[in-house]
């Protein structure tokens, strides 16, 4: 499996503070069935000075160590981006990292609110040639409150992750609620850990979450999510489809079996 979402470098924003934290980490990805780690530190402009090569080099350095300690795990470099309007202009002078050197670009937005630039920036984005990931939507309180907008979203082109935690409930069972929605409306596209270190023996649950949406989706739907990550890190095209709307807020968090409308279908 791959983990195209993962906090894993040593040192980093949101990543462990020492080098045998990343090795215990690393040792739990394999144990749970992982071979590719796509690293994501997060990047926030106006807080942390770090840029794209210093994340080549963490992960340089991290894959040399895994080799030394022969942990058959591979770190790709990428990161988490604040979205903010100076974005295309840092990602082309290599300031911002896209997933693997590839087109794809995972974007975090706040958890409480979607800012009144985003549709533009992701607009702004694609035309440059970009395919813009919005990491862990289903926890943000503003789409949730009006899914209407995560649907403009992707049929605009945007792309969505899901974090495992939230699938298999870790998150609660409303969170556990509107991922199912969104999968189920085909407004999810990845599914990655955002995990960090954590003295769990588990952290990553990637095939937990696999296998919850094979039993519950079917498992062309756990195939194609898989399949849409080995894309990402090969630089390939993602294919999505149609998306549904969704009713509102109300009846999606509360009602036993929410409707989605496929008017647009």
């Amino acid at each position: 499996m791959i983990d195209i979402h993962c906090h894993i470098l040593p040192g980093m924003d949101g990543g462990p503070d020492r080098l045998g934290e990343s090795l215990i980490m690393a040792k739990n990805a394999v144990r749970e069935g992982i071979y590719t780690v796509v690293a994501t530190p997060n990047i926030r402009r106006e807080m942390n000075p770090i840029i794209g090569e210093d994340i080549v080099g963490a992960t340089n350095y991290l894959n040399g160590k895994l080799k030394q300690e022969k942990i058959p795990l591979r770190i790709l470099p990428g990161q988490k981006v604040r979205m903010h309007d100076e974005m295309i202009k840092e990602l082309e002078k290599g300031i911002i990292l896209t997933l693997n050197e590839s087109r794809f670009v995972l974007l975090e937005i706040p958890s409480n609110r979607v800012p009144h630039y985003t549709s533009q920036v992701l607009f702004d984005m694609q035309i440059a040639g970009y395919r813009p990931i919005i990491a862990q939507p289903e926890r943000n309180q503003e789409l949730l409150k009006y899914p209407n907008k995560l649907y403009q979203f992707v049929k605009s082109g945007a792309l969505m992750q899901l974090s495992t935690s939230s699938i298999i409930g870790l998150q609660g069972s409303k969170i556990k609620k509107i991922s199912e929605q969104m999968i189920q409306a085909n407004l999810a596209h990845f599914i990655a850990s955002n995990t960090s270190y954590s003295k769990r023996k588990k952290q990553f649950y990637m095939e937990e979450a696999y296998q919850y949406i094979s039993k519950k989706f079917g498992s062309r739907v756990a195939f194609e999510l898989k399949e849409n990550s080995e894309k990402v890190v090969n630089g390939d095209s993602v294919v999505t489809d149609l998306p549904y709307k969704i009713k509102g807020m109300r009846s999606w968090l509360f009602i036993k079996n929410p409707l989605l409308t496929n008017k647009n279908r």
